[in-house]
């Protein structure tokens, strides 16, 4: 009976010992796949769709928001000032990039970056207005829309607030894209978190 009792112990801490083997192989995966599948915030702006976010004015204002917060709020790369930087102009209107050669509009991107890094500036929230406040517009056969932002920046223990009305154009495709904008005056103090 005792000879019985000693193999049905080791019979369990044998299948015991195998069960925790495989427990901590199979944990140790699924560690290494989570951590596999964190991105930075700037990883996931990059891989978005374009065609996605300009669907509306608002959606491209947003988007172009986060685009700008990855740059003055994150530690961005040469690589990915630049990657941020091309991403940036694919929502802006023909007319937009054609008055901003691409090395030019670069070299002042990165600059810009880099002196808010130095300064210790950084854009820490955004505010788009909401859809029903978004102004619509035609000239010459072309629809135009006018979408105001508010961005909040902090400068060590200094807050200031800018506000910005950006001018859009829907392109041939249907899609609307940055044409301009200008300092508004008016300041921005709703944002609902729909993606119009």
């Amino acid at each position: 009976m005792k000879k019985y009792k000693n193999i049905i112990i080791i019979c369990v801490l044998a299948a015991l010992a195998i069960w925790y083997y495989f427990y901590l192989s199979n944990r140790t995966a699924m560690d290494s796949a989570n951590k596999n599948v964190t991105t930075t915030e700037i990883e996931d702006t990059l891989a978005k769709n374009i065609d996605n976010v300009t669907n509306t004015p608002r959606a491209a204002i947003k988007f172009y928001s986060i685009i700008l917060q990855c740059l003055y709020n994150e530690d961005p790369t040469e690589e990915e000032i630049t990657a941020l930087g091309e991403k940036a102009r694919e929502i802006m209107d023909e007319e937009l990039i054609n008055n901003n050669p691409e090395e030019t509009y670069f070299d002042a991107l990165s600059t810009e970056v880099k002196e808010y890094l130095q300064d210790n500036k950084k854009m820490i929230g955004y505010v788009v207005e909401s859809s029903d406040k978004v102004e619509y517009y035609t000239e010459n056969g072309k629809e135009y829309a006018i979408v105001n932002a508010s961005y909040t920046l902090r400068k060590t223990n200094d807050f200031t607030k800018t506000n910005e009305a950006y001018i859009l154009r829907k392109d041939e495709e249907g899609y609307w894209k940055i044409l301009g904008w200008r300092i508004a005056a008016d300041e921005v103090t709703d944002d609902q978190n729909n993606d119009e």
